[in-house]
């Protein structure tokens, strides 16, 4: 299962600087102490460069004030309508293009957001804010190394800003999980360094800042340093303790230890400040699923095709609960759904090759797996079933390469050496055969399936061949 945290508030989309009313009166513009040193001095025609037309001025003055007092109610239709006409009257009022900005990432509309953005750094480049909100723009777009100028930019203009660190943090984070996922292991660490690197530079300055302690914990988990990334998430939520974020990563850190009641109370938690949110639903079913829930890990994944109904994950989770419970029709069905959805994942292809193959249709097993392998060629579960499915048509050599592979991989799965037995009792390679049930017992004593399946094929192995 792919893992990632799809929650996105405004706060992760924007850094922490979130625009308040204080926040805005007294906003540095540029050089400290300069004639344009706090937003409020914004709208005055030396720091706006607009006409001095004094009626327009003090109108666009009070469409700006009118406007940042709903960005701070959070009314961005409104923020965004007084905003407009204060740029209508007075077109270089850098804070009117700023609000109205914030007020349109608020909204999502965040192309808008950074042609706001943009004018207003144009407007005045010294103004760190500005650059700030830019950066802060462009890694809501997914444009990691613009934003990371940015930010940087920004602390060159003011090297004591906090939130500036925190966002630059979070956006080296994203390009590092971005770098993870197209499998750049270099580039990933890289990113993850200068990560955790920010974030802490930020939780020196600010140790109250639960952003900062959420962006660093989230590298801990992708680094699988779980206990680590728990205390990091731990403490953000102390600071915020329904900072819905910071409990999906302690979540999936406690599921990586194979704490599920933790991570189930940490999802519970989440789902409650947000009920819409379709990832976390799917994480919850997913330990649902671990801990032999079925019924509950069904509806979880139900809920959040409901929330999102494209949502290939959910499909396939929910096919693989369908199959563990004997609705096998149902399990094909959602596993197409998954495939159809997300064609380049292998899971989906890997779990239907399964149920072919547990269910005997092993040509279609072998299809499935081949094409898991082609997107995942170290996909090691779609070998074994491969492997599986081989064996079953009589080609012992090609099942026994398969399984052979599979424990290259993965050596301590007890699956691949049963399976690597019955290939080899096949192809009346006894003590080979022998061996390898010995060694999953070895792994998994108390498995019933490695049990059952030591002394059936032992049994034979000895019988024919002594």
């Amino acid at each position: 299962m792919r893992v990632a945290i799809g929650t996105r508030l405004l706060a992760g989309l924007l850094g922490i600087w979130a625009f308040t009313m204080e926040g805005s009166a007294n906003a540095d513009q540029g050089a400290v102490g300069g004639p344009c040193s706090s937003a409020a001095a914004m709208t005055a025609p030396a720091c706006s460069r607009a006409p001095a037309a004094g009626g327009n001025n003090q109108s666009a003055s009070a469409l700006t004030e009118r406007g940042k007092i709903y960005a701070a109610q959070g009314q961005n239709d409104l923020a965004i309508a007084a905003e407009s006409e204060a740029i209508r009257l007075q077109p270089a009022n850098v804070m009117a293009y700023l609000i109205r900005g914030i007020a349109y990432a608020r909204k999502n509309e965040l192309e808008l957001a950074l042609a706001d953005a943009k004018e207003a750094v144009r407007l005045n480049p010294a103004f760190y804010l500005a650059v700030q909100f830019r950066g802060a723009s462009y890694k809501a777009l997914g444009q990691w190394d613009n934003a990371i100028a940015d930010d940087s930019a920004a602390l060159r203009l003011k090297p004591d800003d906090e939130p500036a660190f925190t966002q630059r943090a979070t956006a080296h984070e994203e390009k590092g999980k971005f770098a993870f996922a197209a499998k750049n292991a270099r580039e990933a660490t890289a990113q993850f360094g200068l990560a955790v690197s920010d974030a802490s530079e930020a939780i020196r300055m600010k140790p109250g800042d639960w952003e900062a302690f959420r962006c660093r914990a989230d590298v801990e988990l992708q680094q699988e340093k779980n206990d680590l990334a728990i205390a990091d998430a731990t403490q953000a939520l102390r600071l915020a303790p329904d900072f819905a974020p910071a409990l999906g990563i302690r979540g999936l850190s406690y599921t990586n230890k194979h704490e599920f009641d933790l991570a189930i109370a940490d999802f519970t938690k989440a789902i409650a400040v947000l009920p819409n949110d379709a990832d976390i639903r799917l994480f919850r079913a997913n330990d649902y699923g671990a801990q032999g829930r079925y019924d509950l890990a069904i509806a979880d994944a139900t809920a959040a095709i409901r929330l999102k109904p494209d949502f290939g994950e959910a499909y396939s989770l929910r096919g693989r609960a369908y199959e563990a419970t004997g609705k096998v029709d149902l399990a094909l069905a959602d596993l197409d759904a998954a495939i159809r959805f997300d064609p380049g994942w292998a899971v989906p292809l890997r779990e239907r090759g399964g149920i072919y193959a547990r269910t005997g249709r092993y040509d279609k097993a072998i299809g499935d797996e081949n094409n898991a392998l082609r997107f995942n060629p170290e996909d090691e579960p779609a070998l074994v079933v491969r492997g599986f499915a081989y064996a079953n048509k009589g080609q012992t050599d090609r099942a026994i390469a398969d399984e052979t592979g599979a424990i290259a991989l993965r050596p301590n799965d007890p699956d691949a050496y049963l399976d690597r037995s019955s290939a080899y009792c096949r192809a009346k390679k006894f003590e080979l055969a022998i061996a390898d049930e010995v060694q999953a017992i070895r792994l998994n004593p108390v498995g019933a399936g490695a049990h059952a399946g030591a002394k059936s094929t032992m049994s034979k192995c000895t019988i024919t061949g002594r």
